[in-house]
């Protein structure tokens, strides 16, 4: 049962909050109804933050991504005037990065500078850790030779902030990042996916390979599985996730493959297939096709796969497939329901500019 007593006293702890903070001017404070995030019912779906909730104007409010975090906040990257392409705006772009409080308080955090380098307002929020350690990503196009590296960056709940020892390769978008539940991180540039154990070891998961790469590697070919991770190349991958027994699951342009802690590739669901149970159409507006985006893990262990064209989430099970929410997406790579408060599912809505729960 929720305790709706927690969000009353949640309020009367946020209008002192609110008070302290208009005086000191920290922060801006959203003027629009409280919604604590912590509170969501069940089977609904709550707004949590939008371009009403920022004191300041906007010319193409983003949510670019965010994670929930233990205590019941939720990391969010933002921009007030994220680019459409084309536009001779200004300014062009300005992406934040903030905590999401209870009851829609919004506290700025500032651009650091790590290991005697600033971290660019462009680093991208990807994913974070049961332990709330958050993970960002940065290009060093500075320090690239024959491609562009990223930077991985660590922030934990005290707000300290380290460079992760890896060095990925990505020459589009950003590796894809997600935690295990012993706190292993799990990366996906350009060429492999890699975990990074709690000691430091570094092991190679499976090799991968992006569209816009040739490879002499065999493909995985569906109809084999499983084989041996060593033995294939995944193709592109869209998303990953981590199971609560350290399965990686990865999302391909048209299935979605398990690799268990022994090695072994196998599938998990054809798009086709899961869309077909479903009831969902394999096309879209125009004629676009579905697209698999990010996976996560729900408070249950169950998959949770996003169609990136469609907007829907639907939760893969062995007992099959549900559509769990639609117009919506999931918030960041490698989110995990479970790490938010009450088991709510953190989604990006519709056009991206608005930030929900949804009510588990």
């Amino acid at each position: 049962m929720r305790d709706w007593r927690r969000a009353a006293a949640g309020h009367v702890g946020l209008l002192v909050a609110m008070t302290l903070l208009s005086a000191c001017g920290d922060t801006e404070i959203p003027t629009g109804p409280l919604r604590p995030i912590a509170d969501v019912p069940t089977d609904e779906l709550v707004t949590l933050f939008e371009a009403s909730d920022v004191a300041e104007d906007t010319s193409g409010f983003g949510v670019l991504s965010a994670v929930p975090l233990p205590d019941g906040t939720a990391l969010v990257s933002w921009d007030p005037h994220q680019p459409t392409g084309g536009d001779d705006r200004e300014p062009f772009s300005d992406p934040r990065l903030a905590v999401l409080g209870e009851g829609g308080r919004l506290d700025p955090i500032p651009w650091p500078t790590v290991d005697g380098r600033p971290v660019g307002a462009d680093a991208q929020l990807l994913t974070a850790g049961p332990d709330g350690t958050a993970y960002l990503a940065e290009y060093m196009r500075d320090l690239a030779s024959d491609g562009t590296h990223a930077r991985i960056l660590a922030r934990d709940m005290a707000g300290n902030w380290r460079v992760v020892p890896v060095d990925p390769e990505v020459e589009f978008g950003f590796p894809r990042v997600a935690v295990g539940s012993d706190g292993s991180l799990y990366i996906c540039d350009d060429t492999t996916i890699q975990r990074i154990g709690t000691d430091g070891s570094v092991s190679t998961v499976a090799d991968v390979q992006p569209d816009n790469r040739n490879s002499d590697a065999p493909p995985v070919l569906v109809l084999q599985l499983p084989v041996p991770a060593f033995s294939v190349t995944l193709p592109a991958p869209q998303g990953i996730a981590i199971g609560p027994d350290e399965t990686v699951y990865v999302s391909t342009r048209t299935d979605v493959l398990a690799i268990d802690p022994g090695g072994t590739v196998r599938l998990v669901t054809s798009l086709a297939d899961m869309l077909a149970e479903v009831g969902a159409p394999d096309m879209v507006g125009d004629g676009v096709p579905p697209r698999p985006g990010a996976l996560g893990i729900d408070a249950d262990g169950a998959l949770l796969v996003s169609d990136f064209a469609q907007q829907r989430i639907v939760r893969v099970t062995e007992q099959g497939s549900t559509v769990v929410e639609v117009r919506a997406i999931l918030g960041s790579n490698g989110i995990n329901a479970s790490f938010s408060p009450h088991d709510d599912l953190l989604v990006k809505l519709g056009q991206w500019d608005e930030l929900a729960a949804y009510g588990r």
